[in-house]
C-alpha cells in the first residue's frame, strides 16, 4: 500500500556523525563508541516498541549484538570522510495492526537488503498519536562465506567504442550483462502472471484508502459544518428551530460516515491481513519451483497430508474426490482434485 513517507540517507564521517549514535538513537539503547571513545544514548527515546537485527547466512552470529556489529562497521572505514551506513526512515500505514508491524519490516528487509548480504538493524517507533514509523540502518559492504567484510560495491558500466557509457531505452546506463528488452521480457514474463493477482488485489486496497480518505474529509467538514451552524444561530442569522433541523440532518449523515469508515477499516485491514498472508505463501512456494522429481523427501516437506474420499458413481462414471493439504505457513485453502 503507499507509504506517504520514506527518507533515504547516508551516515557520513564528513559530516561528524556515527552509525553507534544512529543505532542507540533507533533502539534506544546505551551503546559505546569506540572510535569516538564516548558512550552514545537517547533517554527521551521512551517510543520504540520493536528492534531487531537481521543478519545473513555467513554472518558472524556475535554481530546480532548492536554494539559489537557497529562498532565492527565503523572499524573497516579508515577515511575521515568515509560512507558508514545507509538510514532510512519508513512511515507504517496507519491501518496495519500494530501487531503486524514487526512481520512487515522484516519481509521487506529480508527480501531487498538481507537476501543481498547486507545487515539490516531495524527499529519501530509509536507514540500511538498516529504517526507509526520505522528506522533502518544498513552496512555499506556485504560479508563473504566466512563472515568477513567485503570491498564496497561499485557500478562498472558497459561503453561503446568512443569509451562513452551506453544509454538504454529506459534512461538507465547499461551494465555488464544487460539482456536485450525482447530477451528480458521473455524472462520476466513468468513472475508477472504469478503477481496478476496479488497487484488487483493491492489495486482494490488503495481503491479502499482513497474512499476512506474522502469520507474523513466529508465527517471533517460536517464538523465545521455545525460549528459554523452554531455561531450562525447566536448571531440571529438562522433561528433555533433551523438550526436544530440543520444539526439533526448533519449529525445524522456524520453518524453513517463514522459507520462506514469504521466497516472500512476493518475491511482494509482484513485486506492487509490476507495480502501479507499470500505473500508469504508465495515466497513459500519459490522452494518448489524448479522440481524436477518429486522424491520421498520434498513430497514430505511439501504435502501434510492427502485425504481420499470413497468412490462415488458405477464402473463406467466412477468420481473419486481427493484434498491435498500443503504443508506452508499459512497453509492455502484445500486444493480438490477430481479423477
Amino acid at each position: 500500500m503507499p507509504c506517504p513517507h520514506c527518507k533515504i540517507t547516508i551516515i557520513k564521517r564528513s559530516n561528524n556523525e556515527s552509525t553507534v549514535s544512529a543505532a542507540a538513537y533507533q533502539s534506544g539503547e546505551k551503546l559505546f563508541s569506540e572510535y569516538d571513545q564516548a558512550q552514545k544514548y537517547c533517554p527521551y527515546k521512551t517510543e520504540v516498541t520493536h528492534k531487531e537485527i537481521m543478519l545473513p547466512p555467513h554472518a558472524p552470529p556475535e554481530f546480532a549484538d548492536r554494539n559489537t556489529l557497529w562498532n565492527s562497521a565503523e572499524a573497516q572505514e579508515k577515511q575521515w570522510n568515509s560512507q558508514l551506513a545507509r538510514r532510512f526512515v519508513l512511515a507504517i500505514p496507519r491501518e496495519i495492526p500494530p501487531e503486524q508491524y514487526a512481520d512487515l519490516l522484516r519481509d521487506y528487509c529480508r527480501e531487498f537488503f538481507v537476501s543481498k548480504g547486507m545487515i539490516a538493524d531495524f527499529a519501530i517507533h509509536d507514540k500511538r498519536d498516529g504517526n507509526p514509523h520505522s528506522h533502518i540502518l544498513l552496512t555499506m559492504r556485504a560479508m563473504d562465506e566466512k563472515g568477513r567484510w567485503l570491498p564496497k560495491s561499485r557500478k562498472v558500466y558497459d561503453i561503446d567504442g568512443n569509451g562513452e557509457r551506453i544509454r538504454l531505452p529506459s534512461g538507465r546506463w547499461k551494465l555488464p550483462g544487460s539482456l536485450p528488452s525482447h530477451k528480458a521480457g521473455k524472462d520476466i514474463s513468468k513472475k508477472v502472471h504469478s503477481s496478476y493477482v496479488l497487484k488487483a488485489q493491492k489495486g482494490q486496497r488503495e481503491a479502499m484508502e482513497c474512499t476512506l480518505a474522502k469520507d474523513g474529509e466529508r465527517i471533517d467538514v460536517l464538523e465545521k459544518m455545525v460549528l459554523r451552524l452554531y455561531e450562525d444561530m447566536v448571531a440571529g442569522r438562522i433561528t433555533e428551530e433551523n438550526f436544530n433541523l440543520l444539526l439533526e440532518k448533519t449529525q445524522k449523515e456524520q453518524a453513517e460516515l463514522k459507520a462506514k469508515v469504521e466497516e472500512g477499516r476493518k475491511r482494509l485491514a482484513d485486506e492487509i491481513r490476507l495480502a501479507v498472508d499470500a505473500r508469504q505463501w508465495v515466497e513459500s512456494i519459490q522452494e518448489y519451483k524448479d522440481i524436477t522429481e518429486l522424491d520421498a523427501s520434498t513430497l514430505n516437506r511439501l504435502i501434510k497430508k492427502i485425504v481420499v474420499h470413497e468412490t462415488i458413481g458405477s464402473d463406467k462414471t466412477r468420481h473419486i474426490s481427493i484434498e491435498i493439504h500443503f504443508n506452508l505457513k499459512p497453509i492455502p485453502e484445500v486444493e480438490q482434485v477430481t479423477g
